[in-house]
């Protein structure tokens, strides 16, 4: 509560949704108070068949692909539930997520690491 309103009772909050997520994978890569800036996240439905352990297999790779493209942080979340796997990395603004990306829309533009 600010001011008497609760969080997402605020006007700028349009139908929200929320999720229990299971950290499968988190690591910052630089200090988060000062370099993570930009956020982009990709959440996708997986099958119900598919076990966590999958998702923590696969943490070696973004991690390792995160710190390849620069980033300042990455997370990988799982909501068993509801079937939703997410990724949510950051990045400065002033560090080039590739040696010819030189535009602070870098994040945006790059090839999602859902693809791994």
């Amino acid at each position: 509560m600010l001011d008497g309103v609760a969080f997402f009772d605020r006007p700028a909050f349009l139908n929200p949704e929320c999720h229990v997520w299971d950290v499968v994978g988190a690591a910052d890569l630089a200090p988060y108070d000062k370099h993570q800036v930009v956020t982009r996240t990709e959440r996708f439905r997986v099958p119900a068949a598919s076990p966590g352990s999958r998702l923590a297999a696969r943490w070696s790779q973004v991690l390792a692909e995160a710190r390849r493209r620069g980033l300042t942080g990455v997370w990988l979340l799982h909501d068993q539930p509801e079937q939703l796997v997410s990724l949510v990395y950051f990045a400065d603004r002033s560090v080039p997520l590739t040696p010819d990306a030189l535009d602070p829309f870098a994040l945006e533009q790059a090839p999602p690491l859902a693809q791994l």
